[in-house]
C-alpha cells in the first residue's frame, strides 16, 4: 500500500504543478494584451480540452475490457507484482473489483466535465475576441 500512497503522492504534486503552471501562463496572457491573447487562451483552452476529451474517450472504449486494463495499469505502474492479492484477502474483501471500475468511470465522467467546462471557456473567449474585432471595425 506504501507503494499506492506514493504513486497518488506524486500524481497530486505533478497535478498541483501543472495546475500552477497553467494559472501562470494564463494570468500573463491574460494581462500582457488582453485584446490579442483573449483568442490564444481560447484556442489553448479548446485545444487542451479536446485532448483530454480525447483521450478519456479512448480510455471509456478501452474501459470495455477493464480486467485488462486494470491489469496493465498494474504491470505498469508496480512491476514486481506486489499489486495481486489472494480472492479472500482482507484488502479485496473492502475494495471488489467493481470499486475499482466504479471509481474509473467516476474519474472519466468527472474529468470529462471539467474538460467540457474548458473547453466552454475556450469558446467563450473566441467568441468575446471575435465579438470585440468586429466591434473595433465598426468603430473605425
Amino acid at each position: 500500500m506504501e507503494d499506492v500512497r506514493d504513486l497518488l503522492k506524486n500524481i497530486f504534486i505533478i497535478f498541483l504543478v501543472s495546475i500552477s503552471i497553467f494559472l501562470v501562463l494564463f494570468m500573463i496572457l491574460a494581462f500582457t494584451d488582453k485584446k490579442k491573447n483573449l483568442r490564444k487562451i481560447g484556442f489553448i483552452c479548446l485545444w487542451s480540452s479536446s485532448i483530454v476529451l480525447f483521450i478519456f474517450i479512448v480510455f471509456y472504449i478501452l474501459s470495455t475490457n477493464f480486467s485488462y486494463l486494470f491489469n496493465s495499469f498494474h504491470t505498469v505502474f508496480f512491476p514486481q507484482g506486489n499489486y495481486m492479492f489472494s480472492e479472500g484477502s482482507l484488502l479485496i474483501t473492502l475494495f471488489p473489483f467493481g470499486f475499482f471500475y466504479q471509481y474509473f468511470i467516476r474519474l472519466i465522467i468527472g474529468s470529462s466535465a471539467g474538460a467540457l467546462l474548458l473547453a466552454i471557456i475556450g469558446i467563450i473567449c473566441i467568441f468575446v475576441q471575435k465579438k470585440q474585432e468586429r466591434r473595433f471595425k465598426i468603430g473605425k
